[in-house]
C-alpha cells in the first residue's frame, strides 16, 4: 500500500491500455453501439475507467473526490444511473466542469502521446513537444530531469501555449540523460529524443 505502489499499479494498467489501443485502435470507452455485453470486458472500461476516476481525483483533490462518491452512492443506491450523472455530480460538487473535461476520454478513442527532441541553437538550449491525443490542453507543465556532468538538473516545460518548444540557456557543457518525471496525472505515453523534432525550429 501506499504512494508508491498506487504508482506501480497505475503504471501497470496503463501498460494494458496502450496496448489493447494498439490493437484496437477506434474502440472507445463508451459506445453505444455495442450490444454484445462480453465486448466491455476489456480493458478500455476496466484500466481506463480507472484512469479516469484517478484523473478526476487529481483534478478535484481527494477530499472532494472521496465526498462525491459517497454522494454518487446516496443519490443513486438502488436505482440505475449512467457515466454522465457522475461526471454532472462531480462537477456540481466540485465546481470543475469535468462533464467537458471527461468526454474526450470516454467518448473518443486513444490517448495523449507527447514526443519531445532537445537539441542546441547557438547558446541555447530547445526543448521541442508535439502532443497528438484526445486532449492536448490543461496537461502541463512538464518536468524533465538532465545531467551536466555528474550533476542532476530539471527543466519545467510548459505544454499550454501557442508555441511547440520552449528555450533555455545552454549549460557549460553538453547535457545528457534526460528523463520525463512522469507526474501520473494524465493517462499518456512520452518518447523522448536528442535531437529536433523539426528541421526548423
Amino acid at each position: 500500500y501506499g504512494p508508491e505502489k498506487l504508482r506501480e499499479r497505475l503504471y501497470e494498467s496503463r501498460k494494458k491500455v496502450f496496448k489493447f489501443e494498439a490493437k484496437y485502435p477506434k474502440l472507445k470507452v463508451i459506445d453505444t453501439s455495442i450490444t454484445n455485453l462480453n465486448r466491455l470486458l476489456n480493458p478500455l472500461n476496466y484500466q481506463k475507467g480507472a484512469w479516469v476516476l484517478h484523473m478526476i481525483r487529481e483534478q478535484v483533490g481527494d477530499t472532494m473526490f472521496f465526498a462525491g462518491i459517497r454522494k454518487y452512492y446516496e443519490t443513486y443506491k438502488m436505482s440505475n444511473a449512467y457515466t454522465e450523472d457522475f461526471l454532472k455530480l462531480m462537477t456540481e460538487m466540485s465546481g470543475v466542469d469535468l462533464v467537458t473535461g471527461m468526454k474526450p476520454w470516454l467518448n473518443y478513442a486513444g490517448h495523449i502521446k507527447m514526443d519531445m527532441g532537445w537539441s542546441k541553437k547557438g547558446n541555447k538550449l530547445i526543448i521541442e513537444h508535439d502532443i497528438r491525443g484526445p486532449q492536448v490542453y490543461g496537461i502541463g507543465p512538464h518536468r524533465l530531469t538532465y545531467k551536466v556532468g555528474e550533476e542532476e538538473r530539471y527543466l519545467d516545460i510548459e505544454t499550454d501555449t501557442n508555441t511547440n518548444y520552449s528555450e533555455f540557456p545552454y549549460p557549460e557543457s553538453d547535457p545528457t540523460d534526460f528523463k520525463w518525471v512522469d507526474p501520473y496525472h494524465f493517462l499518456m505515453e512520452v518518447k523522448l529524443q536528442k535531437g529536433s523534432l523539426t528541421k526548423e525550429q
